[in-house]
């Protein structure tokens, strides 16, 4: 359990879980797109940069609540 709570708030699963389903039914390649476009929005939350930065720094992320 405490693995479980160490981890950063999940924002919006109902939205990434649209997402998939609407990107597989248009086919790979705007899989991929929709894909890319979802990860490049992620890397600018609180939460992955800070975990990107925990990870270069070799430390436990201390996430934002």
């Amino acid at each position: 359990m405490a693995a479980i709570v160490a981890k950063p708030r999940v924002r919006d699963r109902a939205a990434a879980r649209r997402s998939s389903i609407a990107s597989s039914r248009r086919g790979i390649e705007a899989a991929y797109e929709d894909a890319g476009r979802t990860m490049a929005c992620n890397m600018m939350e609180a939460d992955t940069l800070e975990g990107v930065q925990a990870f270069i720094d070799k430390r436990k992320p201390a996430w934002p609540s």
